[in-house]
């Protein structure tokens, strides 16, 4: 079973990395490698060799074929183009399949599609379609109603029909390859409730369970925070039964800092503690044990429902049932069988949850602590059988998760291990058993729920305080760029061959009944043919090997904590963060910069709060922070703020908590408002130096790369003193980059007249042929393209091969301007647009420019 399965994730896994003729000649070449190595070396027999190698196949089929059947019917059922049915105004019916998710203006649920509106009403034409459903909400009472929904519901609803967003950075999040995961290819957005009609089902479908179950999961939640004051009704939501709706999103970062939200998640710790729970309930009230089993077994799918059913939890549910079972037949296999089984059917019921961050945590996690801890706690030299099993659990589940941690979240904390080793028995053992209990409690005796909630929030709270504190600083958060897959696949073999070695070592106190190595010496050296003297070769082998593994073990990881490290090209990298700027500079000797943070601008007026986000989307939380530690950025060498606008400033207080910054220059001037004043005192409590730009004092990167300020010209009064600056375009700071031969201008957001003020300044510097010494490769266009930026007179004077214009798809203003395009294309500049082709990165080489955009 356990090869059956490794063979079956390796063909699945092929397929989703490669296609076509490159997928079926990877895929021979392994087969014809492998199968004969295995056979050679007497790994298996030559028949068990050639089922494994079919199963290979099979699961590699089994991908490829699901995968090119994940398409949308919609344009065969409609005749109509693909191309035409984006942004068509439509009429659907059919059901609600989801959750219905409020959250202030806006509502979203998928619906299962089965008929689309004609021009006759009473003929409609059939269709199969999964489609994600996003309403913005008019008036307050539409919240009200929109509460009332519930999955299973029949939905008449017209809006418009469009493709689902696709990522716009490299490496990015992106929300269509997402929704096509879960076979939903296109979303239906939909303003106010006029065009939509509901009603309840009259008889039972295949959604009356689910309906059922997320009553039930409304209903606990809601006696949890009957229970639980806030913020401890959140957390004991998420603790309890998987829901982390209502989970302070602060405390959440807080423990993902440390590596602990898989405490948040209902996975193999909950199920156990629920079983063992009945199991202990049942012997105590004398029940048989076969009919003790059965009945645990038959608890436990309505638990998997209840808390959720993430692949975590599924996972565990079904290794539980399958354990029980195979108990009470007295056929009880390990557990890497049972896990291996489990992993199986998960995915033949949907092969995309190998591709779910959740799946490969549980499973690789798990796997590796059915197979090293007991290697590793049998060489502790711990006389406590607790205690050593303590760390051998916390310590195997660091190694094993790193690397995926590293791949999906770019950071570790050195503390995690620590952390893991405090808080997991505390929290499962302790806070989550008093929770589960005072919620059966209190719909019993709420009396005697209550003696269990106040100790169970001090000890929540006194966690909450100790996670606060161990995250003041960032100073033991680690931040990783995301590995190549077969850097991940080495590490485990590494960490196989490390546990093996460890596993050859003797424990250095004896348990009990034992005795050490050296109370059996022989009395004399000749009685055991001169052991000593093959200890001593031995020990010398036992040095050179492990000197070696700890050799190449550090270098592997040194190579995936800075993999750039021998790529001395330099990099400009305009990142599309909507409307706004941000672009992430590195030199050819890795050192990096940041240019602005872009920013979430909202309009909002009196008798508009209930519009609100729980959490509003935060474009430097939710898109810069991640992108540059996926791109490994440990720090920033220096961060330029050009002005203080938020659509240039407002990502950077996410920036400043997350990423150590050695400078922070601006531009002299401070724009009295709320969030700009967070972000300079953030800035001062780390002790980042503030900088004001200067254009008498270039800042040197590199021995390749320097900085020369060109404006502001002269410092606004005493530099000692900021001024007071609302109005902030025209006093953006215009910089030039010199890296290796190449010449970038970066302008802020100035315009048409302080653009002709730098061009005069220069060239009173530099005489007439200022003109000819002026030209630059790439110009970042001003004010996103706005008619009042980028004059003639100023491309004229700068000459630009390359123009980048850093703009928000289908944004309000209009940008960029027509005439300033028109401009740029008289004068041959190539013009690179964010809003058409998503991030433009450029490579410098010695002598050219190498561009890339993620949309062609």
């Amino acid at each position: 079973m356990v090869w059956i399965t490794v063979s079956w994730v390796i063909g699945m896994g092929m397929a989703c990395l490669w296609q076509g003729f490159v997928l079926g000649l990877i895929v021979t070449g392994f087969l014809l490698v492998t199968l004969p190595l295995s056979i050679y070396y007497r790994l298996s027999s030559v028949h068990h060799m050639l089922i494994y190698g079919l199963v290979l196949v099979c699961g590699t089929l089994y991908y490829t074929w699901t995968d090119d059947h994940n398409m949308s019917r919609l344009p065969d059922m409609t005749g109509i183009g693909t191309a035409k049915l984006d942004n068509a105004e439509v009429t659907m019916f059919g059901r609600i399949t989801s959750q219905v998710a409020l959250d202030g203006d806006r509502v979203s649920f998928q619906m299962a599609a089965d008929e689309w509106g004609t021009d006759d009403p009473k003929q409609p034409l059939r269709i199969s379609e999964n489609i994600m459903v996003q309403i913005q909400l008019i008036e307050q009472p539409q919240q009200q109603i929109a509460s009332t929904w519930q999955r299973g519901d029949h939905i008449n609803i017209s809006g418009t029909l469009r493709f689902p967003g696709t990522a716009h950075n490299f490496g990015a999040f992106d929300y269509r390859a997402y929704l096509r995961l879960k076979h939903v290819h296109w979303m239906l957005q939909a303003k106010g409730l006029d065009s939509i009609v509901t009603e309840a089902p009259t008889a039972w479908n295949q959604q009356t369970i689910l309906r059922g179950n997320d009553e039930v999961r409304l209903r606990l939640g809601q006696q949890l925070s009957l229970l639980f004051t806030p913020p401890h009704d959140g957390y004991m939501k998420g603790l309890v039964i998987g829901d982390s709706g209502d989970l302070d999103p602060e405390k959440f970062r807080d423990f993902s800092k440390l590596g602990l939200t898989h405490i948040l998640a209902i996975s193999g710790t909950h199920v156990a503690v629920y079983v063992g729970s009945f199991l202990w309930l049942f012997r105590r009230l004398r029940w048989s044990k076969e009919k003790s089993l059965l009945i645990v077994m038959c608890l436990i799918p309505p638990y998997v429902l209840i808390s959720g059913a993430s692949p975590s939890v599924i996972r565990a549910g079904m290794m539980s049932m399958i354990a029980l079972y195979a108990l009470r037949k007295q056929i009880l296999k390990d557990g890497l069988h049972i896990l291996c089984l489990a992993a199986l059917v998960m995915l033949l019921w949907n092969p995309y949850y190998i591709l779910d961050v959740s799946f490969q945590l549980s499973f690789i996690v798990t796997a590796g602590l059915i197979l090293w801890v007991p290697r590793i706690q049998r060489r502790l030299p711990f006389r406590s059988a607790w205690l050593a099993s303590l760390v051998a659990i916390s310590s195997v589940a660091q190694v094993v998760s790193f690397p995926l941690t590293i791949y999906y979240f770019n950071q570790v904390s050195l503390l995690s291990l620590l952390a893991n080793f405090v808080f997991v028995p505390l929290i499962s053992f302790i806070v989550l058993p008093f929770g589960s209990i005072a919620l059966v409690l209190s719909f019993i005796h709420p009396a005697i729920a209550n003696l269990l909630v106040w100790p169970t929030e001090w000890l929540n709270t006194w966690c909450f305080g100790l996670i606060t504190w161990m995250n003041q600083s960032n100073t033991f958060v680690m931040i990783w760029a995301s590995p190549p897959i077969w850097w991940i696949l080495i590490y485990y073999a590494l960490v196989e061959i490390g546990v093996r070695m460890i596993g050859e070592r003797k424990s250095t106190i004896p348990g009990p009944g034992e005795v050490s190595h050296e109370d059996t010496l022989p009395l004399t050296p000749d009685l055991a043919g001169h052991p000593q003297g093959q200890s001593r070769a031995w020990k010398r082998r036992e040095l050179v090997s492990r000197s070696g593994y700890l050799l190449v073990g550090s270098l592997f990881l040194l190579y995936a904590y800075n993999p750039t490290f021998y790529d001395h090209h330099g990099y400009v990298q305009f990142m599309d963060v909507g409307q706004g700027d941000s672009i992430l500079i590195r030199t050819p000797e890795g050192k990096h910069m940041l240019v602005d943070g872009s920013g979430t601008v909202r309009f909002g007026q009196k008798g508009d709060e209930w519009k609100a986000r729980e959490e509003p989307y935060e474009v430097g939380r939710e898109l810069l922070v991640p992108l540059l530690k996926q791109r490994g950025v440990h720090q920033l060498d220096a961060l330029i703020l050009t002005h203080e606008d938020q659509d240039h400033a407002g990502g950077l207080q996410a920036v400043l908590e997350e990423i150590p910054v050695k400078a922070f220059i601006f531009n002299g001037t401070f724009k009295p408002n709320a969030s700009m004043s967070k972000l300079f005192r953030t800035a001062l409590d780390q002790d980042i130096p503030l900088y004001q730009a200067n254009p008498s004092i270039p800042m040197q990167l590199d021995t390749e790369t320097k900085v020369q300020f060109i404006y502001p010209t002269a410092t606004l009064g005493d530099s000692s003193r900021i001024t007071l600056m609302n109005e902030q375009n025209d006093h953006s700071v215009v910089f030039l980059l010199h890296m290796k031969h190449a010449r970038v201008l970066f302008t802020g957001d100035i315009e048409q007249g302080i653009e002709q003020e730098i061009v005069e300044q220069l060239e009173r510097l530099g005489g007439k042929s200022a003109s000819r010494q002026g030209s630059v490769d790439v110009l970042k266009v001003a004010h996103h393209g706005s008619k009042t930026s980028t004059s003639e007179r100023w491309l004229d004077y700068w000459n630009p091969r390359t123009a980048v214009i850093s703009v928000g798809e289908h944004n309000t203003f209009g940008h960029p301007s027509p005439q300033v395009i028109d401009r740029l294309e008289q004068m041959g500049i190539d013009i690179y647009r964010t809003d058409l082709y998503g991030e433009v990165q450029m490579r410098i080489h010695d002598n050219s420019i190498d561009v890339r955009r993620l949309i062609e």
